[in-house]
């Protein structure tokens, strides 16, 4: 008695098609994982850019408040010291 059966046509083919079967899961289930990867990657950039310009437009809200409030301010006022009724001048 032998150890090991001789395979039939049948089960070499079987075999054959469960091997191309696993490799083209493999091979889709690769791909969509790819896919997934390089999406979530361009989300990063996306959302990294995003942060960059909201904090770019606040600074420069920020600056833009200062310059307003800068203007506002009432300027100093210079008085001769001798008169003290006069017009002063601005």
């Amino acid at each position: 008695m032998s150890l090991f059966k001789r395979k039939t046509r049948a089960t070499r083919r079987a075999e054959a098609r469960a091997i191309k079967a696993k490799a083209k899961l493999e091979a889709r289930l690769a791909a969509k994982n790819d896919a997934r990867r390089i999406k979530a990657d361009h989300r990063a950039e996306t959302k990294a850019l995003r942060a960059q310009l909201r904090s770019q437009r606040n600074s420069d809200k920020a600056a833009v408040k200062v310059a307003e409030t800068q203007l506002r301010r009432p300027r100093k006022v210079s008085c001769s010291p001798p008169r003290e009724f006069a017009a002063c001048s601005r």
